[in-house]
């Protein structure tokens, strides 16, 4: 049998045949590698890398006195002396921060992640007497995610709706405001302010706070804003076991609006 001769009509028939091979063997190679082609990353899935703080825990394990003032050979004080020194008052509590967080991209909760944190020492514009221990009380709280004020130099994260730290003895008049986590700005210790002492710690907590207070990406609902986290205060300290607090009648201002009690823990 002779071989079909090379016509017009079976040239065309075996070009059309050999593109279209091409095209598919083309078509295959570019979904195999997701990476290349005009096509590419249209069946990715979407990703949302935020995250977000799902709670707090501060275990407070040591306590010690502010150092002894520096003085001169005249009686004046020298040297690196704290300069709030006349608002020292009961001891300087230390201890961690802990924070745990999610992300959208895993419904696990991941951490912690640990900072170093301080408390107490000072008065100011306190409610307690003179020599009574000042740091945040043991407890359950809540933290807004809010960050306050950025141009003042305690900038942070108060206690959510500036709720009241209450004295269940009384707790119409007894009580301590304006409370909240943030950097330290004294020498040593905090006015009850829960402090961080490492710069890059607190950024790193500021940047996530911020995150968890802000809708950000979402996918399939699961990023949603947090107006406050949970904060667990403990101390687990030798000696005091634990701070106590003596109120000063003099200074007591006008009665506490309501508020939530679980939002208001009272002190021990």
């Amino acid at each position: 049998m002779k071989p079909n001769p090379i016509t017009r009509r079976n040239f065309l028939k075996t070009s059309a045949f050999t593109a279209g091979s091409y095209l598919i063997l083309s078509r295959g190679i570019a979904l195999a590698n997701p990476g290349s082609g005009s096509g590419s990353g249209t069946n990715t899935k979407t990703t949302c890398s935020r995250k977000w703080v799902t709670r707090i825990e501060v275990v407070f394990n040591e306590a010690y006195s502010h150092p002894a003032p520096v003085v001169g050979e005249n009686g004046e004080l020298v040297g690196n002396n704290d300069p709030g020194m006349n608002q020292w008052s009961g001891m300087v509590w230390r201890g961690s921060l802990r924070y745990w967080y999610r992300s959208c991209a895993s419904t696990v909760e991941q951490g912690p992640v640990s900072a170093l944190v301080k408390s107490g020492g000072y008065l100011l514009e306190s409610r307690l007497k003179s020599g009574s221990e000042t740091p945040w009380p043991p407890g359950h709280f809540r933290i807004s995610t809010d960050y306050s004020s950025a141009t003042k130099d305690t900038a942070g994260f108060n206690e959510y709706h500036d709720a009241k730290i209450e004295d269940v003895s009384d707790p119409v008049y007894k009580y301590r405001s304006e409370m909240k986590i943030h950097f330290q700005v004294r020498r040593n210790g905090s006015s009850g302010c829960i402090v961080f002492t490492e710069r890059e710690q607190f950024d790193g907590f500021t940047e996530i706070m911020k995150a968890t207070g802000l809708v950000g990406c979402s996918v399939n609902g699961m990023c949603i804003r947090y107006v406050s986290v949970p904060l667990k205060v403990r101390y687990a300290t030798t000696y005091p076991p634990s701070p106590t607090y003596t109120w000063d009648r003099f200074k007591m201002g006008s009665p506490i609006p309501a508020t939530d009690p679980k939002t208001t823990p009272p002190n021990p």
